[in-house]
C-alpha cells in the first residue's frame, strides 16, 4: 500500500507518497485529489478537466492497475440542478456497466469522494480521436483509404449494436467520442467514450432534450421528439457522410442555419454530391441514413450495415479522381448550392417569424411570442 505522507501539512490533507515510477513532474497546478486515496485507488495525476469535473489517472497499488477516475464537480451556479446532474452521472456509470464489448470502455467502480460522485473506468492509453485523425489527414493533404473507412464504420456499428442490445442510447455519437486505440496486430481498435448523456431504454417512450452535439443530432433530438436507436444511427450517417465524401452534410457557418436545415424536411444533404461521380448506391444510402423523418431512416444496425456495404462496393468501382477533389467545376457547383440553401432557409425563417407575429396579433390569449430555447439563443458560430 502507498506510504502516507509524513510532512505535517501533507499528512493533514490525507496525502500519500506516489511511487517514483508513476510520478509525473509536469503538473502545472496543485490538485487536491492528487496523492489522495479514493477507496482502494491512489490518484497519481490528471488526464483532463472540464466544466463539470475532471478525469484523473489513478492506481490500484495492490496489482499495479492504472485506471481513469472521473469525478463530477459543479460550481454553485448549478446548485438547483444537482439532483439531475448526479442522476445523469449515475446513469452514465449504469450505461457503461450494461455493455460488455471491446468497443466500449469498462467501468470498474462507482462511489463518492468528498461529497461528489466518481467512477473508475478502463484507461485507454495511446489513443487519438477519429476527429484528430481526420484533421491529420486534412493537414497532410490526403484521406482515409476505402479499406480504412470500411473497417472504422464496421467496428463503429459493431460497438453500437452492443450498446443498443444492452438497452442504451449513446445520444452523442461523433468523431470526438470515437477513439482509435493502437493494438498489437492491427492498425487500431474503435473505442466508444463519453456516455455522459446516454439514456437507458426500457422505461417507455424516451424524449429528446437537446442533449448532444447539434451537428450530429437527429431532428427529433432537436425537436424533443421520441428518440431511439434510429437517432444514434442518424449520427452514424453523419460520420459516414464525412468519411466517405470528405465533406460535411450541413456545411453552414452559423449555428442558426444548422438548426433551420435540421428542422427542414426538404433539406437534402446529398444534393451537392450529385454529378460529382458518386455512385447512386452511395447517394441512396446517405439519403436514407440522414432522412428527416425517423421512419424513413434505418431502424437497426444490421439494416444500415447491409446498405452501407452495398454502397462501399459500388464506390470501389468509381474512379477515385472523379470523387476526391472534383475540380473547379465541382467546387463552383457546391458553392452555388450552398448559397441557394442559405437564401431558402433565410426566407423560411422570415416566413415562420411572420406567422408567429400574426398569431400573437390576432390571438387574445397570446401576450407575446414564445422565447426560443437557450440553445437556440447561442451566438452564431461555426
Amino acid at each position: 500500500m502507498p506510504t502516507p505522507c509524513s510532512e505535517a501539512r501533507c499528512a493533514e490533507r490525507g496525502l500519500h507518497q506516489i511511487p517514483l515510477q508513476y510520478a509525473s513532474f509536469s503538473e502545472t497546478e496543485v490538485d487536491p485529489l492528487i496523492g489522495r486515496m479514493v477507496e482502494s485507488y491512489l490518484v497519481i495525476g490528471i488526464l483532463g478537466r472540464g466544466g463539470m469535473g475532471a478525469v484523473y489517472r489513478a492506481l490500484d497499488p495492490s496489482i499495479g492497475l492504472q485506471v481513469a477516475l472521473k469525478v463530477l464537480t459543479v460550481g454553485p451556479e448549478w446548485a438547483n440542478h444537482l439532483d439531475a446532474l448526479y442522476g445523469q452521472f449515475h446513469d452514465e456509470a449504469r450505461a457503461l456497466a450494461r455493455v460488455n464489448h471491446p468497443a466500449v470502455v469498462r467501468v470498474y467502480r462507482y462511489g463518492e469522494v468528498s461529497g461528489s460522485p466518481y467512477m473508475t473506468m478502463e484507461l485507454i492509453e495511446g489513443a487519438r480521436s477519429l476527429a484528430d485523425a481526420m484533421d491529420a489527414h486534412i493537414a497532410a493533404g490526403d484521406w482515409f483509404s476505402r479499406a480504412e473507412i470500411r473497417r472504422i464504420l464496421d467496428e463503429l456499428l459493431d460497438g453500437l449494436a452492443a450498446v443498443h442490445k444492452a438497452g442504451v442510447l449513446h445520444r452523442d455519437v461523433k468523431p470526438e467520442n470515437i477513439l482509435l486505440q493502437p493494438v498489437q496486430g492491427r492498425p487500431s481498435l474503435i473505442r466508444f467514450v463519453d456516455f455522459g448523456v446516454a439514456t437507458l431504454l426500457g422505461t417507455g417512450e424516451v424524449k429528446g432534450d437537446l442533449a448532444g452535439t447539434p451537428e450530429y443530432m437527429a431532428p427529433e433530438q432537436l425537436d424533443e421528439g421520441e428518440i431511439g436507436p434510429w437517432s444514434d444511427l442518424y449520427a452514424v450517417g453523419v460520420v459516414a457522410y464525412e468519411l466517405l465524401t470528405d465533406r460535411r452534410p450541413f456545411p453552414f457557418d452559423k449555428r442558426s442555419q444548422l438548426f433551420e436545415a435540421k428542422a427542414d424536411p426538404h433539406y437534402d444533404p446529398t444534393t451537392p454530391l450529385r454529378g460529382g461521380g458518386y455512385p447512386l448506391q452511395l447517394l441512396t444510402f446517405l439519403g436514407q441514413a440522414l432522412a428527416h423523418r425517423r421512419d424513413d431512416r434505418y431502424q437497426t444496425v444490421s439494416a444500415l450495415r447491409a446498405e452501407l456495404h452495398q454502397a462501399l462496393e459500388a464506390l470501389e468501382q468509381v474512379d477515385v479522381q472523379r470523387v476526391v477533389g472534383g475540380g473547379d467545376a465541382s467546387a463552383r457547383a457546391f458553392d452555388s448550392w450552398l448559397q441557394a440553401e442559405n437564401q431558402r432557409l433565410s426566407a423560411a425563417r422570415v416566413a415562420l417569424a411572420r406567422t408567429r407575429l400574426s398569431k400573437v396579433a390576432t390571438d387574445p390569449g397570446v401576450e407575446r411570442p414564445e422565447s426560443p430555447t437557450p440553445m437556440l439563443q447561442e451566438p452564431d458560430e461555426p
